[in-house]
């Protein structure tokens, strides 16, 4: 809307997108990354204890719940920047969220076991360095999915991809993603030490000719730790 509460093409327009991605692409996207993070989380942290879990940049919170749903020893904490609907404040699913600023992760050291980044980071723009080290610090693991860019085509790619998933719903959209590179360095930047990192992530299994387009390889997912707790389990 503009300032004086008209509806502007641009405002229709996200809604259409943001329509459109709703119905035909979230709900896919949603269940295929909560089975392939619960799997790398099962292999990689194997454990039957309890483990706390925060999704900075939980969204709908729907990841987090299917996750927990896949692995019931999972707890979750969700974050976002946006206030809850009012008609939806009194449901149950939203005793788990909290809103914060988008840079500051209100939570004290080693409050959670793990920390996911889902997507979030190359949105982050200059907070992305600080949430890392808050997250090594407030968390024994950090696991981030997130995406990677080769060339010229393949960042022009990810930003159609980012348009039509984000845009609709007024999230910025970045110049650039993450090279293998320039996410090592970040790691190290932030403090931390990478565990696993498995590169090419199958979006579109049933869709041929959008996966020749949208490569698996665009997509990455790791396991990190802060070095404090890297050093107490040598």
């Amino acid at each position: 809307m503009n300032m004086h509460g008209k509806v502007t093409d641009n405002s229709i327009l996200k809604k259409t997108i943001a329509g459109l991605h709703a119905k035909y692409s979230h709900p896919r996207r949603v269940i295929i990354l909560s089975e392939f993070i619960a799997a790398f989380i099962k292999k990689n942290i194997p454990t039957e204890k309890k483990l706390k879990c925060l999704d900075v940049g939980c969204g709908d919170m729907q990841i987090a719940e299917h996750i927990a749903g896949i692995l019931p020893n999972t707890s979750w904490t969700c974050i976002d920047t946006f206030h809850v609907p009012e008609n939806n404040i009194h449901k149950d699913k939203w005793v788990k969220y909290i809103k914060f600023d988008g840079v500051t992760i209100p939570f004290e050291k080693k409050a959670f076991d793990i920390v996911l980044f889902c997507d979030v980071l190359h949105h982050a723009g200059d907070a992305m360095l600080s949430l890392l080290k808050q997250a090594g610090c407030i968390a024994d693991y950090v696991l981030i999915k997130d995406h990677l860019e080769y060339s010229w085509y393949s960042r022009f790619i990810l930003r159609l991809m980012d348009i039509y998933g984000n845009w609709g719903y007024g999230v910025s959209i970045p110049r650039k993603y993450f090279t293998t590179h320039s996410f090592r360095d970040s790691i190290a930047l932030s403090e931390l030490s990478e565990m696993h990192l498995h590169v090419g992530i199958e979006l579109y299994p049933q869709l041929p000719l959008l996966r020749i387009i949208l490569k698996p390889e665009y997509h990455f997912i790791a396991l990190l730790k802060g070095y404090e707790h890297s050093l107490m389990h040598k």
